[in-house]
């Protein structure tokens, strides 16, 4: 039988979110009535008059230290568009595994969005250690540059971006070309 992972984005403490994802009595409370505990870890889920059960198996528990875990938070915190608690989250991570390229690219964007070109910068550093440019990094490098006016590496790095686009970022391969008509004057 194959396994399901479901990934639910819940705008609410852990704590007061834990318990409804995690025992029988919860998920009886939102998800269905019919819900037994064999098993220590497992829960069943009966629809149909228990015609169809679904087997549950507890979800590793995030430790606070969980590298991975945060990393999945963070980019739940970016789905919300919630970018200052996603950089929070993206460097925590990074802290404890600097090898997460995905919290170093998530760190990245995230600072993108709230306008800290410094931490943009230094995410995309570490990231290129771990992974090769691609043309999203390219636009973050340029735009960060740009926004600290540091025109030569603005202008390497948007030329390198249009190079890297190919027609398929359509609005920022514009605005990368109006802002090379500035930066070239």
């Amino acid at each position: 039988m194959p396994s399901i992972i479901h990934s639910v984005q819940i705008d609410a403490p852990a704590e007061r979110i834990f318990p409804l994802v995690s025992t029988a009595d919860g998920l009886s409370q939102w998800w269905a009535a019919d819900v037994t505990e064999p098993g220590k870890g497992t829960i069943e889920l009966g629809f149909f008059n228990r015609a169809t059960i679904y087997t549950l198996q507890a979800a590793r528990i995030a430790a606070p230290n969980d590298a991975e875990m945060l990393v999945a938070h963070a980019e739940n915190l970016v789905r919300l568009g919630k970018y200052a608690e996603a950089v929070a989250v993206f460097d925590k991570a990074t802290r404890i595994e600097p090898a997460n390229s995905n919290g170093w690219s998530g760190l990245a964007f995230a600072a993108s969005k709230i306008n800290q070109p410094v931490v943009t910068l230094h995410a995309l550093f570490m990231r290129s250690k771990l992974l090769p440019e691609n043309a999203s990094t390219y636009f973050l490098w340029a735009t960060s540059y740009d926004t600290l006016h540091q025109k030569a590496q603005a202008v390497a790095f948007y030329h390198h971006f249009l190079e890297a686009a190919g027609g398929k970022f359509p609005n920022q391969e514009w605005q990368a070309r109006q802002r090379l008509q500035l930066l070239e004057k």
